[in-house]
């Protein structure tokens, strides 16, 4: 990571003016003095001193609450060299200059930062350590300590403390999320928001503002003479529309807004902000989060921002109470005072600043744009109250879990959907076993007096059956008289022509898969053709019931049983089991269940 030398315009010169090391975590700060050997030495250790680096400066913060980043320090000596011995010829090398040995250790007050190993010659070796052991955010003291491998020959040192400033990205504002089911739909939303603001009083001017895409406005204005028609003109709001999201059971919301805005500082500075999104937990604490991007451009070098979703604003306390109508309209102040957390994060001992998150993606050089430092601008940056309104409609409370009481119909079974459709919509309340238990018996073939009973549940049907009976096999008196007397009754079934001129029912027979695409056909009050082309290999045009099974198809209540052809089969002759019914019924429910 490279020091930079930074170089302002103007406008950033007006912004940092009175910031004395500004930024520190990023900027040396002055007056660091060299410290020197604390403990009395013999007379021939040499004497060293050592001196904490300044912080280094990068594109954006380097000294991250736990994240690791680099300290240094450098040792200085004079070195020493050896005397020649006593009668030894002027002639051949000279002697070897010792080297320094020994190890450095990094202090954030008691607490250690890491130790580094050091061995060096010529006077001066710089010893580095890579720590995310610092206790704490804001302003913190660094000191180092020299410790020689041979305190005969070299000096232990202490350095003096270097300033550096640590910075604490967790927001404010707890996290907020919707959980679980909705209680409430949140639409026709819209934000008011500056976004940031910003008045350079020498210059009597601020932020440039322009919407990029999206249902967004900014209200038209020319600048103005006057210093309030000039504010009136930096400080308008954008106004992001057609928001929509949800309330939790919780009582917290989430509301996603589309659109691309754009804030300038002369020609160096470029910050967008798309897709707002804002999170509202249920004791009125938020935030808003927009994908930030942009670039700072020092000279001739650009420094780009990637794309990020990020914190831009935080608030505490909102009043949402939507009125008779689910109508809701507020203001919202948005924080500032102590939102940095420890008190020197960004500059002096001030912790006022827009979220840490925000801020920390900056370069060092614009970054106190948003946060204060101790200048004439510094009223300006506090953000702006947002005004935020939406509509909320209440979701039905959503009915409990269905429990199913039939054995043989787990959780994971493939119809379980459907079968326990059927016994919460009072189709069918199963078999019930000698053993006191209840079965569906799923596989079980379905009879023709079963059927009746399903559908005639299915249209919540009254019918009573008649004293004489229309069919042959089925006396009053019987257990589904009435539900198989209602299906003659409707039209569903003529039955089965006798000899005798009286048809047969049949009740205990099983229903054919054709029969029942004839019977769910008249319930439907259906009127489709036959196709030309049948969807089925084994339903050609001219078979009996090909206008029936076809419209099963297009109806979507049958896709038929795939083949390696890729033509399904429908099995006409082919009995239907009781959970192909449930199938069957619960496909077509919106036709005949009354609800």
């Amino acid at each position: 990571m490279r020091t930079l030398r930074i170089l302002t315009g103007a406008i950033v010169a007006c912004a940092l003016v009175g910031t004395p090391g500004v930024a520190s975590a990023q900027l040396p700060d002055v007056g660091a003095g060299q410290g020197v050997s604390t403990a009395r030495q013999q007379e021939e250790a040499v004497v060293t001193k050592i001196q904490v680096a300044p912080p280094v400066v990068g594109e954006r913060t380097v000294y991250l609450l736990g994240q690791a980043a680099p300290v240094a320090a450098t040792i200085t000596w004079v070195p020493a060299i050896p005397a020649r011995a006593a009668g030894a010829s002027g002639e051949g090398s000279a002697p070897a200059e010792a080297p320094l040995t020994g190890e450095v250790e990094f202090f954030d007050g008691a607490v250690s930062l890491g130790v580094a190993a050091v061995t060096g010659l010529g006077g001066s070796v710089t010893a580095t350590v890579e720590t995310a052991a610092w206790p704490a955010a804001g302003l913190r003291q660094v000191t180092a300590q020299f410790r020689p491998s041979d305190p005969n020959a070299f000096a232990a040192a202490q350095s003096p403390a270097r300033a550096y400033r640590v910075v604490d990205t967790a927001r404010a504002v707890p996290d907020v999320a919707l959980s679980g089911a909705s209680a409430a739909t949140i639409g026709d939303a819209r934000l008011e928001w500056t976004i940031a603001n910003i008045w350079f009083s020498n210059f009597e001017v601020g932020f440039e503002r322009e919407v990029l895409a999206g249902p967004v406005t900014l209200p038209e204005a020319s600048v103005g003479t006057t210093i309030p028609e000039k504010q009136a003109y930096f400080f308008r709001p954008f106004t992001f529309t057609s928001g929509s999201g949800a309330r939790d059971q919780a009582g917290n919301r989430v509301i996603s807004f589309e659109g691309s805005v754009r804030l300038t500082s002369g020609s160096a500075n470029r910050w967008d902000f798309s897709d707002p999104r804002v999170h509202i937990g249920a004791s009125g604490d938020g935030y808003i989060t927009a994908e930030f991007s942009g670039t700072y451009l020092l000279g001739a070098q650009e420094f780009p921002i990637a794309p990020t979703r990020v914190a831009i604003a935080t608030f505490t306390g909102a009043k949402l109470q939507p009125n008779s109508a689910g109508a809701v309209s507020a203001e919202i102040v948005l924080n500032w005072a102590g939102q940095a957390g420890a008190p020197g994060t960004w500059a002096h001992e001030y912790a006022d600043s827009f979220p840490n998150e925000f801020v920390s993606l900056l370069h060092p050089a614009i970054n106190l744009f948003f946060a204060r430092s101790s200048v004439a601008t510094d009223s300006s940056k506090i953000p702006h109250p947002i005004t935020l309104s939406f509509t909320e409609t209440l979701v039905p409370d959503p009915k409990p879990p269905v429990v199913v009481p039939f054995t043989d119909v787990p959780k994971g079974h493939k119809f379980f959907t459907e079968i326990a459709w059927m016994y919460s919509s009072k189709l069918t309340t199963g078999v019930e076993q000698s053993n006191g238990t209840v079965k569906y018996l799923p596989k079980q073939n379905m009879t023709r007096e079963a059927m009746a009973a399903f559908l005639y549940r299915a249209e919540g049907a009254k019918y009573v059956g008649p004293k004489v009976s229309p069919f042959a096999d089925v006396k009053p008196g019987d257990k589904f008289y009435n539900e198989i007397t209602w299906m003659y009754q409707q039209g569903l079934s003529t039955g089965i022509a006798q000899a005798s001129g009286k048809p047969k029912y049949a009740p205990k027979s099983s229903v054919t898969r054709e029969a029942m695409a004839a019977f769910m056909y008249r319930l439907q009050g259906a009127t489709s053709g036959v196709p030309k082309v049948s969807p089925f290999v084994d339903v050609k045009s001219g078979d009996k019931f090909a206008k029936e099974i076809a419209w099963m198809y297009s109806s979507k209540l049958s896709t038929g049983v795939e083949q390696a052809s890729g033509k399904p089969k429908y099995l006409p002759k082919s009995s239907v089991t009781r959970e192909a019914m449930a199938a069957f019924l619960y496909r077509a429910q919106d036709g005949i269940l009354k609800q």
